[in-house]
């Protein structure tokens, strides 16, 4: 999901579930929790409602690559549920 997210910003919960293969209504609720992780922001027009992965660089140790933390931290996050 926040690959397809960091592809295509501004991506529709429809899209991705298109892409995902999955319920729209499946989106709405991992796309929430990665909205409360910080991972993902959101903005609404007057049809969609549309999702962009946030800058989270400030977040990690200077010598890790953004795109190679996301999954660390997914996994981190989902083992400690």
């Amino acid at each position: 999901m926040l690959l397809a997210i960091s592809e295509t910003p501004g991506i529709s919960r429809g899209e991705l579930a298109d892409i995902l293969g999955i319920a729209g209504s499946s989106v709405t609720k991992q796309v929430q929790k990665l909205i409360t992780e910080g991972f993902v922001s959101v903005q609404k027009d007057k049809k969609f409602t549309r999702y962009y992965l946030m800058d989270i660089s400030s977040k990690l140790p200077q010598n890790i690559s953004p795109l190679n933390m996301i999954p660390y931290q997914m996994i981190r996050k989902i083992t400690s549920d």
